[in-house]
């Protein structure tokens, strides 16, 4: 069967997985992955609110998603068993696209202000996710961190969910894994004598690693 993910390519088709994946918090399958994959966006924040998560299935009692809150792609707000309160995950979601200038800088300052939908927790509980199924340049790497948010980029991504390649029959799933793994190994270049069969990041990662690594 041919992958969804070759065809849904854009930011708005992983947001819709995401916000899918997210709200089966209570699928005995999906479940513990989920629970999994929150604690693994909380492990780089810690502060005097703020810390990271241990989770397990079972844990999360409440669970909605929310898109284009305040302009940021998703919104996870959950409660659970271990903690008081609702806590809020914001994901600025990207596939090729860099962070536009000040992006960040203006999310932060809307959720400061006040969430478009008062539901939602304060900006003190609130973990801010950078997610791009790409890797991060230099630069982009230094503004995400410096406003705050944890980068999540291809490498983490791969990281996470190919542990889970082949442990469900849930075909959306397995191919959003699929998807992650065949742009994390366009990164690796085998050799060139393949290159009538490379992609355009296979084009990149040669033009990086041969011509622009040589010369720095």
């Amino acid at each position: 069967m041919k992958n969804l993910f070759d065809y849904a390519t854009k930011e708005l088709s992983q947001d819709a997985f995401l916000r899918w994946f997210f709200e089966n918090y209570e699928d005995p399958v999906l479940g513990p992955i989920v629970a999994d994959f929150i604690n693994c966006f909380s492990k780089d924040q810690k502060d005097s609110v703020r810390c990271p998560f241990s989770l397990e299935y079972g844990d999360i009692t409440e669970l909605n998603t929310f898109a284009q809150v305040n302009k940021v792609d998703i919104a996870i707000n959950f409660k659970s068993k271990k903690f008081i309160g609702k806590r809020t995950i914001a994901i600025e979601d990207k596939t090729d696209t860099q962070e536009h200038t000040n992006q960040l800088e203006h999310y932060n300052k809307a959720i400061a202000a006040k969430w478009k939908y008062g539901s939602l927790s304060s900006k003190e509980c609130v973990y801010k996710v950078f997610y791009k199924t790409n890797r991060l340049e230099d630069d982009e790497l230094i503004r995400v961190e410096k406003c705050g948010w944890t980068p999540f980029d291809i490498d983490k991504i791969y990281d996470f969910f190919i542990r889970y390649k082949g442990k469900t029959n849930l075909q959306i799933f397995n191919d959003y894994i699929e998807h992650i793994e065949k742009i994390h190994n366009s990164y690796e270049i085998v050799s060139i004598e393949t290159a009538d069969k490379w992609n355009e990041l296979n084009w990149q990662t040669f033009f990086k690693k041969s011509i622009i690594d040589h010369y720095e």
